[in-house]
């Protein structure tokens, strides 16, 4: 893996972009390459570098990703790293190809990003399901081992972070899966990673706001818990067993909403990126105070 010492401009990337892409991949003729700007994301920003060879009309894509602005207040970037390197071995994220002073470059792995309707789609949710109990089932290092859970101290760390006032508290507003965000993973309660993902199913778009009753009901809930751990298991799945996860899991639904609000305060503050962190931040504490009761008592 390249370690390149290139400092790439997010408002002004081709230029750094072409400098790597000369050490990465030489045989590229720089008039070829063609770059796209992925707009999805609200922590980095995403460039996809495409080119299509002449002598064998062979298409070829990599992904830049040049950190967001400040973001290493919230990210590990080593553990970054680690964890995509760790992962790809076991077919469950992209090949590191290399990095560069402020961001990253890797494999493009075709796909659709999962919507508010694709995510029920029982094809797709059976296999994050399953995706996501083989990489809880990875070993850990001993080191790893003797950590605790990250959700406490990542709290506090965001807590600590977040400004006393904002300067701009408003801006402008297929049979695999593979999962993103490998910036955020940390050692953490396995139940927290499914309510985080539950509490995403009615999407991160907050330009019209977001719509909460499409969080997963209950009865669709242990379906997919129940392929989960019949994967994490790889043994007999009791309705107690689904049960249990089924309450842990919500109640740390609650804990992914907090972590998120923290975290887009901190966003607004130092984010490039044209995203409304402060009203996500406030619908995510809504259904934080709107579901709180309701998910303790479980």
């Amino acid at each position: 893996m390249e370690e390149l010492e290139i400092i790439v401009d997010e408002n002004n990337y081709e230029i750094g972009i072409r400098n790597i892409l000369k050490k990465i991949r030489e045989h590229w003729n720089s008039d070829g390459i063609k770059f796209k700007s992925f707009t999805d994301g609200i922590t980095n920003k995403l460039i996809g570098c495409f080119y299509t060879d002449p002598q064998t009309s062979r298409d070829e894509v990599l992904l830049v990703r040049i950190y967001g602005n400040n973001t290493e207040l919230l990210i590990d970037r080593i553990a970054e790293k680690k964890n995509i390197s760790y992962l790809h071995e076991h077919d469950l994220a992209p090949e590191l190809y290399g990095t560069f002073k402020n961001g990253l470059i890797y494999e493009f792995i075709p796909g659709s990003t999962l919507t508010t309707t694709s995510v029920y789609e029982p094809s797709l949710w059976h296999l994050v399901a399953t995706n996501l109990a083989r990489m809880h089932k990875l070993p850990l290092s001993s080191e790893e081992s003797a950590k605790v859970p990250m959700l406490k101290s990542k709290s506090l760390k965001f807590l600590n972070l977040i400004p006393n006032s904002l300067s701009d508290p408003v801006k402008n507003a297929r049979n695999k899966v593979t999962f993103i965000d490998y910036e955020y993973a940390e050692l953490n309660f396995q139940a927290f990673d499914i309510g985080n993902h539950f509490a995403e199913f009615p999407g991160i778009d907050s330009s019209n706001g977001i719509d909460y009753t499409k969080y997963p009901s209950r009865d669709f809930q242990f379906n997919w818990i129940r392929a989960y751990l019949e994967e994490f298991k790889e043994s007999n799945v009791t309705d107690d067993d689904v049960v249990t996860l089924y309450k842990q899991v919500n109640k740390f639904a609650l804990a992914s909403h907090f972590l998120w609000t923290l975290w887009s305060l901190i966003q607004a503050e130092h984010s490039t990126i044209d995203y409304d962190f402060i009203a996500f931040g406030s619908l995510r504490y809504n259904e934080y105070l709107a579901k709180k009761d309701e998910f303790l008592n479980l």
